[in-house]
This record gives structure tokens, C-alpha cells and sequence, in this order.
């Protein structure tokens, strides 16, 4: 199943603002969401009906709509900062 995945506005600024090393990782994470939209976690609480995947302490938050087949990013911190309101 392939996706397009789309960054929201927090997201693009999270993505410019990696260090590097984590900017590849996840560029690369968000190639494979393309492929794989399903790859990631889903998540429970406030964030129920999102997804997250891992990227070492990274996380990318995401929403995946299967009729519409894109996923939607909301959010790319660390994991200390990215269930944080």
C-alpha cells in the first residue's frame, strides 16, 4: 500500500530544525511511511486515532486516512518533548 504523506506546518518547522544525523534518519522514515503507512504504533488518550514512529529517541507523530491514502504529520521531537501539549 503506498501513501502520500504530507507534513503540517508544525511538522515542516520540527523537520528543519533536527539536528543532521536525525534529519536523514527521518527523511528516510518518511519514505518508508510512504510505503508502509502502517509501520508506526498507534497511539491511546488524547492522541488516540495518530500513529507514532520511532526513530531512536525520535518520534514522528502521524495520521493515516486509508481512503485517502496519505499521511498527514504532525509533529517531529524528541520523545521527551513530542507528548507534551
Amino acid at each position: 500500500m503506498s501513501a502520500k504523506v504530507i507534513l503540517h506546518q508544525q511538522a515542516e518547522k520540527d523537520l528543519k530544525k533536527l539536528p543532521k544525523n536525525v534529519f536523514k534518519a527521518t527523511w528516510r522514515a518518511l519514505e518508508l511511511l510512504e510505503e508502509n503507512p502502517l509501520a508506526g504504533l498507534p497511539l491511546r488518550g488524547e492522541l488516540e486515532g495518530k500513529r507514532k514512529y520511532r526513530i531512536g529517541d525520535w518520534r514522528i507523530i502521524y495520521q493515516f486516512s486509508a481512503k485517502e491514502k496519505v499521511v498527514l504529520v504532525f509533529k517531529i521531537e524528541s520523545r521527551g518533548q513530542v507528548y507534551k501539549k
